[in-house]
């Protein structure tokens, strides 16, 4: 009897270290199953918000195709064009300023009261011409 005292203390021991590791488990589990379902809500919702933007930005891509399919190659030629014409200009303003400039030091004519003058002037005449 003795023994099978001591045995089934032994079971019972064992018995209650199973059940805490058990519960231990199983609390684990839970946790790890709530986060696991909080990480994937969270990774639903990305997936929305990306899904939503790459809609959108697929939708713009679309559109701007369809604008680019009314260009042709002459249109970014003109571009071209244009820039080169402007670089050109400003090249000449440049010297039509230096030409002033030594022009009213030549004549003793204050630079900014002449430039003033011309731009003025060029303001009332286009304002004329769109009357």
């Amino acid at each position: 009897i003795s023994n099978l005292k001591i045995s089934n203390s032994k079971l019972e021991t064992e018995l209650r270290t199973a059940r805490e590791k058990h519960h231990k488990t199983s609390v684990a589990l839970e946790k790890y199953k709530q986060q696991t379902e909080k990480k994937l809500q969270n990774d639903k919702e990305e997936i929305f918000r990306v899904t939503a933007d790459r809609d959108s930005v697929r939708y713009e891509y679309e559109k701007l195709k369809s604008e680019m399919r009314g260009i042709d190659k002459n249109f970014f030629d003109e571009i071209e064009d244009l820039k080169y014409a402007l670089q050109e200009s400003a090249k000449l303003n440049k010297i039509y300023e230096k030409t002033l400039q030594s022009v009213c030091r030549k004549h003793k004519v204050d630079y900014q009261e002449a430039l003033l003058s011309v731009v003025s002037k060029c303001r009332k005449s286009g304002q004329d011409k769109g009357s």
